[in-house]
């Protein structure tokens, strides 16, 4: 992993290069594009490293009423891909069209780790404020995407490492993300290309759900 000061000095070379780059893979092109979006769309400093922006709990109760009926099908997705992936160290959000996380799975003897890091209930990680990351970038592509590390935005982040898919509801529209993160994922390649293949899986079973329930 880079330093804070090298994982700056890239960002800043590749936004500085002009417009994002067509190189790499589609991957690599999402998060150069989430990186361009964040110096010169949201006006935010690679250098700088805001606090995790946690919602008030009445804010949290508003945005989880407004998708309720889809949050009770969409726990037991959760729970299945949780099973799969917890021993690599990884938990599970959900996320509305904000970047908000209105449901959390996760090791309970990690909790103030994972709650300092963003990965807990009510966490906004909307690209706006929160830069490159995983939910904020699969909802502004509105496409899978993985998020590993110095793919981040800022460099409080780095240890970070998240694969995340859209969601839709019966009728095609785009509410929601899925995404399993870990704090340092074990094996990263081989465990992150598993992760990325499930979230998929499991996004896909829990908008079947959803359409077979409406």
């Amino acid at each position: 992993m880079p330093s804070v000061h090298q994982h700056v000095e890239t960002v800043l070379r590749v936004i500085h290069a002009g417009a994002p780059p067509n190189g790499g893979d589609a991957n690599t092109r999402l998060i150069h594009r989430s990186w361009h979006r964040c110096a010169t769309e949201h006006d935010l400093d690679p250098a700088t490293g805001p606090d995790v922006r946690i919602e008030t709990s009445s804010r949290l109760r508003e945005c989880r009423q407004q998708v309720e009926e889809h949050l009770h099908v969409a726990r037991a997705g959760m729970e299945q891909l949780y099973k799969h992936v917890s021993e690599l160290g990884y938990v599970v959000l959900l996320t509305d069209v904000a970047g908000v996380t209105l449901a959390f799975i996760g090791n309970d003897t990690s909790a103030p780790s994972l709650s300092s890091a963003g990965l807990a209930l009510g966490a906004n990680w909307n690209e706006r404020h929160a830069g490159t990351n995983g939910v904020g970038t699969c909802i502004a592509e509105q496409s899978t995407i993985v998020c590993d590390r110095d793919d981040h935005f800022y460099s409080r982040h780095l240890g970070l490492s998240c694969a995340c898919t859209p969601l839709h509801d019966p009728f095609g529209a785009f509410m929601g993300a899925l995404d399993v993160s870990a704090l340092a994922s074990p094996d990263r390649c081989e465990s992150l290309h598993l992760v990325r293949r499930l979230t998929d899986l499991y996004s896909r079973m829990i908008e079947d759900a959803n359409f077979m329930r409406q």
